[in-house]
């Protein structure tokens, strides 16, 4: 979780690798340390090349492919019946886009693409912030930052996760410049954005759900405009993810008049980077 050790990490994978060749994991985990396309679809390619009927590596490879122009890959997988397949359907949502956003390989590159695209001299936001990790990270970046969760977990099922995943037992995070608001989003931000609230520089959506992620939405509304960069964590992969973030998003711009420019997506993390358009 700490971006300093993502060069170690690059490191215990590629010695992986040489105490065994064949594992087709270790270069699959070698992948998210890519610092371009490029270098990602190479190592990908050694990836397949050990497991050909890797089908996420395979899906992978042809979504950089197709990002990059070729989309014969891409093709053949939804002419041979992949097309139902979460992370198919995900690549094919980023292909029909009207601008290509920047494409990511690991959490810590969203979130700098991200604080690069906002204005440092307003406030971060986060909803879902469980052990802080992401907070931690980004909250330096801005003029301090507010956290929203109920530290004991989902509110209720998403999908197969069970209500109460995701608990801190409680546990609020002690981070400079900062202020954690307790208790589920239903409760805590109608009464918070009551009061008038600095305008958001990034918001990080962490709340996996679609009920939770609406009513983020919703509330912080005030305090949104189109120089706010919007984080979605777990937005496209997933066996359902139209009917989560993706929803919430699309749902929130019908009702207030807003459509919205994807900036940054990583398929490996299921994070998406986008700002409002009016």
């Amino acid at each position: 979780n700490d971006k300093a050790r993502l060069a170690e990490a690059r490191e215990c994978f590629v010695r992986a690798i040489e105490i065994k060749p064949e594992d087709h994991i270790a270069y699959w985990n070698l992948h998210s340390t890519s610092q371009n396309a490029a270098e990602a679809q190479s190592i990908i390619e050694a990836c397949i090349s050990k497991s050909p009927t890797d089908e996420i590596a395979v899906f992978t490879l042809a979504a950089l492919r197709a990002f990059n122009g070729d989309p014969h890959g891409f093709n053949e997988l939804l002419n041979y019946g992949f097309a139902d397949e979460p992370l198919v359907r995900s690549i094919a949502w980023i292909l029909s886009l009207p601008k290509m956003p920047k494409v990511h390989f690991n959490r810590w590159s969203v979130y700098d693409h991200a604080i690069d695209l906002s204005d440092r001299s307003r406030a971060f936001y986060e909803f879902g912030v469980w052990m802080g990790d992401s907070f931690k990270y980004l909250v330096p970046h801005f003029d301090g930052g507010f956290g929203f969760d109920s530290f004991q977990g989902l509110p209720e099922d998403w999908g197969v996760v069970p209500k109460g995943f995701y608990s801190s037992r409680g546990r609020v995070p002690d981070i400079a410049n900062s202020e954690f608001i307790v208790g589920e989003f239903a409760t805590t931000l109608p009464t918070f954005f009551q009061k008038e609230r600095p305008l958001a520089g990034l918001m990080n959506f962490d709340a996996d759900l679609y009920s939770s992620t609406i009513t983020a939405l919703t509330n912080a509304r005030p305090v949104i405009d189109k120089q706010t960069t919007l984080v979605f964590d777990e937005f496209i992969v997933n066996n359902n993810w139209e009917q989560d973030e993706f929803k919430a998003l699309n749902e929130f711009c019908q009702e207030n008049g807003y459509t919205y420019e994807v900036e940054a997506v990583s398929l490996f993390t299921k994070q998406v980077v986008c700002r409002l358009k009016t």
